[in-house]
């Protein structure tokens, strides 16, 4: 049995981790034994792992930087000692950390480095020392895989690399699971089929990533005013989204509502769905809004919406952070009567399924293992 191990800073719901989770799940449920090693402690969605997953938390709480880094430095070095298969090291940040451990150990490891985020535009403390870190430790990855080609152009871009380490492989995001709860009832008072308005919902952590106070500023000057929006979502901006909420009187028509278990239900229910990001990787929740057949308003940022969306075929694209367009697409979205089809938004979402990246996965593990 080909032992293959995660290492990932945390399980808590958010899009990267997910996707970690789904593909973990899958690769357990086709032979392969898996261990998931978490760099900092949590609880909120190990359940969602198979039970013959083992999780391992590498119990890395300190709060300075350097140490943490020193400590998850030496904790990654037993990982390898383990002897896996194939290590998979999730994002940047702790790829470097298992590309730097791997290069000071006499036993290469194979390592793959699983980029999600757009490497231009990701905010990372020290960067130009960590691209040299990175470059200098390229020898000790076997491969870097994306989840879109719009970062794979970019990491290229960025880094002087060879390609034959590079591959884009669309991540596990639809699968039954998926479907079967994005046709569950929403409990939520907005998107009930009885209401007399329109509700938009969107979904990401309250960081500046993802630009909420581009849409909430939208939102307050929509011309089609009977309209309610629903935000999913937790993070450290949830005080400033707040008194953005509170400032501009919007209370009784903006839901600040945190993390729920079925996100899936409000997509599907919901009139409009609209990303208002100012960079991704691959945008879980246009592929998941698409599968839930609901309409979609994104800005265009690099990277991921303008490959999913197929250059705007399967809903509306807007410039980054530009909120007279953002207006607009919300506005003519609610009031077209020609809407897009929605079973061809299912379907277009559908493509993106676990068995597709599962398989690409199952190649590159064989490819790297002969």
């Amino acid at each position: 049995m080909k032992r293959i191990a995660f290492i990932i800073h945390r399980l808590s719901g958010n899009g990267a981790e997910n996707v970690t989770i789904r593909l973990a799940n899958e690769l357990s449920k086709n032979g392969y034994k898996i261990t998931v090693f978490v760099r900092e402690s949590t609880e909120k969605v190990l359940n969602n792992l198979s039970d013959d997953i083992d999780v391992i938390d590498l119990n890395n709480d300190s709060k300075n930087k350097i140490i943490k880094n020193m400590i998850s430095i030496f904790k990654i070095r037993k990982v390898f000692k383990s002897n896996f298969d194939i290590v998979f090291a999730v994002t940047f940040s702790m790829g470097l950390l298992a590309a730097f451990t791997n290069k000071l150990m006499k036993n290469k490891n194979k390592l793959v480095v699983i980029m999600h985020n757009t490497i231009s535009q990701e905010r990372i403390t020290l960067f130009n020392l960590k691209k040299k870190l990175f470059t200098h430790t390229l020898n000790d990855i076997k491969k870097i895989v994306f989840v879109s080609k719009g970062a794979e152009e970019d990491f290229v871009n960025v880094f002087n690399v060879n390609r034959s380490k590079l591959v884009t492989i669309y991540n596990p995001v639809i699968n039954n699971e998926v479907i079967e709860k994005s046709l569950e009832i929403c409990n939520h008072p907005w998107l009930q089929k009885s209401r007399k308005y329109k509700t938009i919902v969107t979904i990401g952590r309250l960081t500046e990533q993802k630009n909420h106070e581009l849409l909430i500023n939208a939102f307050s000057k929509l011309k089609y005013k009977n309209t309610k929006l629903i935000i999913l979502g937790e993070g450290k901006l949830r005080k400033n989204l707040e008194n953005q909420i509170n400032d501009l009187g919007l209370n009784e028509t903006v839901d600040l509502h945190g993390f729920v278990n079925n996100p899936y239900s409000y997509l599907s229910a919901a009139d409009l769905f609209v990303l208002s990001s100012n960079y991704e990787g691959l945008p879980t929740v246009l592929i998941e809004a698409l599968s839930c057949g609901c309409e979609i308003v994104s800005t265009n940022c690099p990277t991921g919406p303008e490959e999913i969306l197929e250059n705007g075929k399967y809903g509306k694209l807007v410039p980054v952070n530009d909120e007279q367009s953002l207006i607009k697409a919300i506005d003519d979205s609610l009031r077209d009567s020609h809407k897009l089809n929605r079973n061809k938004l299912i379907k277009r979402g559908n493509e993106f399924n676990v068995e597709n990246s599962v398989e690409k996965y199952t190649l590159l593990i064989n490819e790297i293992m002969e």
